[in-house]
């Protein structure tokens, strides 16, 4: 418990210095000047606006930026060309250097669409992605691209759509991608995972919504709101809804010590929803030896299955979270006796224990 409490100290600290930034990134500095468009493959440097469109553009990156310095997209839209077989290429905006500050645009139809890279430091705002013409790629996956790839650290992305996009939102994608911001974003219509750390530390989701990600993958309804696969993630107050695999997931043995605080998972993984099938995804999932963790305060509602704990997945907290009406089972623990998993406080219906879902339920409460 002393652990899990300094965890959460800890994360109240950065999530101070989370609010101070975001609020601070609000006013973006003016800008200086306009240019013309650079063409395909270009640099804007600091202080410059893009005057047209780049479109269908073969060269990749199509535009590079590069801080410190204010940018502005002045509304514009970059694309990436389409081969013709349902695929997506290219990257569309690179950001290097440091300090960057980005704001209001629009990237379209990339495969990379918005790479946040360099030393990080960047502020990114007001930018969307999509991909609305791509229904299929030639693998039938339709979910290969990576709308915000996040590869450097201590970065401020916050106010951008991902809507419509053939693949991931936002995946923080690397070791160096550490202590970044993301805040009030919306993924929604799009065909895979909306926020997800493949790789990095000490990250912070707040107030994002991730919303009917339902592409298919294989035949099969696929898309997770939110995710974490390593150490200390943060999401508060964001909102999973209608996604077709699990709201909110923490998946693999190095994803520990991170804090699930004031979040709703609702209607998330109903289509299929077969426990028989091995597709019945909960609103709130710890799995792959995913340990230490503490859920807090969350409203897991009308999902296929609530909160759910695999077997093997242990040391974690959940805690004074409300989980109703969900189609299966409100509370599962595939661990005998909960081994070591702590369930407190919880309002709930229905709850599960054991490898096979059939033990005495009673560790959960």
């Amino acid at each position: 418990m002393e652990r899990h409490s300094n965890t959460i100290r800890n994360h109240g600290r950065t999530l101070g210095l989370m609010l101070w930034s975001g609020f601070y990134g609000l006013g973006v500095a003016g800008l200086s000047g306009i240019v013309h468009a650079t063409n395909c493959g270009g640099t804007l440097e600091p202080g410059q606006a893009l005057e047209a469109p780049l479109l269908d553009c073969s060269v990749s990156p199509a535009l590079t930026v590069e801080g410190p310095g204010s940018f502005d997209l002045n509304g514009h839209t970059i694309s990436c060309a389409l081969p013709g077989d349902g695929t997506l290429t290219g990257t569309g905006i690179m950001v290097t250097g440091s300090g960057a500050r980005l704001r209001n645009g629009t990237s379209k139809n990339c495969d990379r669409s918005v790479v946040i890279g360099g030393d990080g430091r960047h502020e990114l705002t007001r930018l969307t992605v999509k991909s609305p013409n791509v229904t299929d790629n030639v693998g039938n996956t339709y979910d290969q691209g990576i709308a915000f790839q996040v590869l450097s650290s201590r970065n401020r992305i916050f106010g951008n759509w991902v809507r419509q996009y053939a693949g991931e939102g936002f995946r923080l994608d690397a070791d160096s991608a550490n202590k970044n911001i993301l805040s009030f974003n919306l993924v929604r219509d799009s065909a895979n995972h909306a926020f997800r750390v493949r790789s990095g530390q000490y990250n912070i989701f707040f107030a994002n919504i991730a919303r009917d990600n339902t592409g298919p993958k294989a035949g099969k309804v696929q898309g997770e709101g939110f995710r974490s696969q390593d150490l200390g993630t943060m999401f508060i107050a964001n909102i999973a809804t209608g996604n077709g695999d699990e709201g909110f997931r923490l998946r693999d043995e190095t994803a520990t010590e991170n804090l699930l605080i004031s979040n709703i998972a609702r209607g998330n993984g109903l289509e299929p929803c077969n426990l028989a099938a091995e597709d019945a995804n909960p609103g709130i999932a710890i799995t792959r030896d995913s340990s230490s963790n503490w859920i807090f305060h969350n409203a897991v509602n009308g999902n296929c299955v609530g909160i759910g704990i695999n077997t093997s997945s242990v040391d974690n907290w959940v805690v004074k979270n409300t989980a109703l009406n969900n189609a299966l089972v409100d509370l599962a623990d595939g661990n005998s006796n909960c081994d070591m998993n702590t369930w407190l406080e919880n309002e709930f219906n229905t709850s599960a224990v054991g490898p096979l879902f059939n033990e005495d339920p009673g560790c959960i409460q």
